[in-house]
């Protein structure tokens, strides 16, 4: 009888040891991680205020996961650190087209594994000054054959037009910032700016112009293809998913955004 108590005694103890060291090997298994984007008022800022800081340290809260939310001075600095240099940890803003390629490491991208949901979607508008909107606005193919422009980070002639732009005799520009691009279009230029929604009603020149709806780019995060990266996505996904369910993503996006934006 002794020996039976103890033998049921001693599984219970090495129960419980196990699964206290899989709890400890599971908030163990990530650390550091390093995520690395523009400035962008409201959506992603220094000392990691923003919408998208936000979302990633809620998600993965309780995974132990330390992040650190970096600035980089320009797009192009951004994928510097993340493909050749390989700092990054976390890209954030990933359209949905680029995913595959990240996943099979293509065309100078690090092999990273991107998120099922994403976290935040571009409403892309066209931008023209007041009282000039075509009067048989018919979305996309109303921009095809013309001359248009972007800031250059956003690369619309390859994950919006699919070359489809150059095909139709159309052409691009590309800005540095919105305030150049559309001081272009009032000048009468170039025929329209694209942007996201978002960014446009935070510019001081919107006053000045309206805008028509083009289409909408969900945007991912991507993990580097290690341990690390995949429980960070898988950290990640649940806690996205029980945000959406109980309303905080919701809550996020309000918070930062007065107006009502939310892209799902």
């Amino acid at each position: 009888m002794k020996k039976n108590v103890l033998f049921v005694l001693s599984l219970i103890f090495f129960s419980f040891v196990s699964t206290f060291a899989r709890a400890q090997e599971n908030a163990g298994t990530i650390g550091k991680v390093t995520v690395v984007h523009i400035n962008v008022p409201k959506v992603y800022e220094p000392g990691g205020k923003g919408l998208y800081p936000d979302i990633l340290r809620e998600a993965t809260q309780g995974s132990g996961a330390e992040l650190t939310f970096n600035i980089a001075p320009s797009y192009a600095r951004v994928m510097r650190e993340a493909n050749v240099e390989k700092k990054v940890d976390v890209l954030v803003g990933i359209y949905k087209r680029e995913i595959a390629e990240y996943d099979q490491g293509v065309d100078g991208k690090r092999p990273m594994t991107c998120s099922t949901l994403h976290h935040d979607a571009d409403q892309v508008v066209a931008v023209f000054p007041k009282g000039k909107v075509p009067a048989d606005w018919k979305g996309k193919e109303s921009l095809l054959g013309k001359t248009l422009a972007w800031t250059n980070e956003y690369i619309y002639d390859v994950y919006l037009f699919d070359s489809q732009l150059q095909k139709s005799g159309g052409s691009f520009q590309e800005f540095d910032n919105i305030e150049q691009g559309l001081k272009m279009v009032e000048a009468g230029r170039i025929y329209t700016y694209l942007i996201p929604y978002q960014e446009f009603v935070e510019t001081t020149l919107k006053d000045k112009f309206e805008y028509r709806d083009v289409q909408k780019l969900p945007l991912h995060y991507c993990f580097t293809k290690d341990a690390k990266g995949f429980a960070l996505k898988k950290a990640y996904e649940e806690g996205m998913t029980k945000m959406m369910k109980n309303n905080r993503l919701k809550e996020l996006f309000h918070k930062w955004y007065t107006n009502g934006y939310y892209p799902y």
